[in-house]
């Protein structure tokens, strides 16, 4: 036993470790995601002909890939939440010619198709929020293009008035405007994606109601507001 141990240098005894501990990370996020599906939504498909019809949810993954694991959970949560979007995922490694066509160059890769037209895509795991990024990302197939740029220029308006800036970070500035449009066309008001009460209190910006100090006096201790969308200029 001792012989075979001192056969073992260093670097191959860590690679071991580090295997192991990807490994023990799959199964704990597989095991999440298993208790948040039951039954899973999310079906694997080997082509791409499924999704020209309504709106449709892809997840590119491989098997390993640890971060692909540690955004499933969220993702069977999020496919919960939307009844009438069918969510897929495909393996890239078994499908070489669709990371080809897509240009695939990272995983996990989240695209949302709008009748067989892609309409945004997620890249990576975020550490946090994970099943808000993922809600920003399907629901932009809910907005159309011309309501998105009006509440664009609305938050750019906003932010040039106050001495704010947008959130330099695309992927969190794009999501959170599709949140605020969403919120807009189902209730009325571009209220605050961060705030379940929709109060006039809570219409972008936001102003002080119950323990919340509102978006400037926010933006000034913390440098940022609730829902990061403006941040102190820089």
């Amino acid at each position: 036993m001792v012989e075979v141990v001192k056969e073992i240098d260093g670097k191959e005894l860590w690679n071991t470790i580090n295997i192991i501990i990807a490994n023990l990370q799959k199964l704990e996020n597989q095991i999440e995601a298993l208790d948040k599906r039951l039954p899973s939504k999310i079906v694997n498909i080997d082509s791409l002909d499924v999704i020209k019809n309504g709106i449709a949810v892809v997840d590119f993954w491989a098997e390993w890939c640890l971060p692909c694991y540690n955004l499933l959970p969220a993702l069977e949560t999020v496919a919960k939440e939307f009844e009438d979007v069918k969510f897929y995922k495909i393996d890239i490694d078994k499908h070489p010619d669709i990371v080809e066509k897509l240009k695939i160059q990272s995983i996990p890769l989240i695209v949302v198709y709008k009748d067989g037209k892609e309409v945004s895509r997620l890249v990576g795991s975020p550490r946090e929020k994970k099943e808000d990024y993922l809600r920003w990302t399907i629901r932009r197939a809910f907005v159309p293009q011309d309501e998105w740029e009006k509440t664009k220029e609305m938050v750019e308006k906003i932010a040039k008035v106050k001495g704010w800036q947008l959130n330099p970070d695309r992927q969190i500035r794009d999501g959170l405007i599709t949140a605020l449009t969403y919120n807009k066309l189902k209730y009325g008001r571009p209220y605050c994606p961060c705030k379940p009460e929709h109060v006039k209190e809570n219409i972008c910006p936001c102003r002080p109601y119950k323990d919340y100090i509102g978006s400037e006096a926010k933006i000034e201790k913390e440098g940022t507001c609730y829902c990061g969308l403006f941040v102190r200029k820089m």
